[in-house]
């Protein structure tokens, strides 16, 4: 898929959402913000989990007040700016005072954060919101204030067994809050290529999903942790045979999600 069909992004917002952890949600996240802002789609990155994001970007001690994410729960935008970590990328990095937003109601963190979003969405080609591994006010909330979701998923048992109860919470986020949300699709990550298991049943899911599965998968590589302690890419100084595998593979999964963003409609 060209770069270029990717430019009628117009102020996208999509949350990456899935109640378990290890399946790469917080990767896929960064990596398809890096991969939109080096497409030239202004985008915001927001961290709605417990930071993870933010260790990906050097420190900040300019003490400027920038936006952070419980800012985009209580409303408290005015007089902050974003925070831009690089050329078309900007970073909404979570704060201590984002773990309270659970003990919250869901309708008004939903509401809250709809409010906040339409305010920063102007602009912008994108939004990509990284949310915790639990079916609860954060997650919720971001898909209640998205256009679309994506799912990235493992094989293991685990995984397996939430799949249908992700699609009832989804299904019920839409109906209640977001009449127009899309789910892409499960995007399957951090797969074993040495088990038979977790092959056959990759093929087992394609099967069955259909077009709700993307075709492209990002297979569990050293190297994609590697580049994440130096703070880049996988795709960036991939220089070796296994570098250059997980970076296909890690581009080939951000442009197929952005191809799917860019059909989806945001008015």
């Amino acid at each position: 898929m060209a770069v270029n069909s990717f430019k009628n992004l117009l102020a996208t917002i999509v949350a990456f959402a899935f109640q378990k952890g290890g399946v790469t949600k917080s990767t896929q996240t960064y990596s398809t913000a890096c991969r939109a802002a080096e497409s030239d789609i202004k985008t915001i990155l927001i961290d709605f989990d417990e930071g993870d994001l933010t260790v990906l970007f050097p420190d900040d001690d300019s003490g400027r007040n920038y936006i952070k994410a419980s800012h985009l729960v209580s409303g408290d935008l005015d007089g902050r700016e974003l925070r831009q970590v690089g050329e078309n990328l900007y970073l909404i990095e979570a704060d201590e005072a984002i773990l309270d937003v659970d003990e919250l109601g869901i309708d008004h963190v939903a509401g809250m954060l709809q409010q906040s979003l339409q305010r920063l969405r102007v602009g912008f080609g994108l939004i990509v919101i990284d949310t915790p591994p639990n079916l609860q006010g954060r997650m919720l909330a971001a898909m209640a204030a998205s256009h679309a979701v994506v799912s990235p998923i493992n094989m293991g048992p685990f995984t397996m067994a939430r799949l249908t109860k992700f699609e009832t919470a989804f299904l019920n986020v839409q109906e209640r809050y977001n009449p127009k949300l899309h789910h892409l699709g499960w995007l399957p990550c951090n797969i074993n290529s040495n088990s038979r298991d977790q092959l056959e049943g990759l093929e087992f899911l394609k099967a069955k999903c259909g077009e709700q599965m993307f075709d492209t998968v990002v297979m569990a590589r050293n190297t994609a942790s590697t580049s994440l302690a130096y703070k880049r890419p996988v795709w960036h100084q991939a220089t070796n045979g296994a570098q250059r595998v997980a970076a296909r593979e890690q581009l080939a999964a951000c442009d197929a999600v952005l191809a799917r963003l860019a059909e989806v409609e945001t008015e």
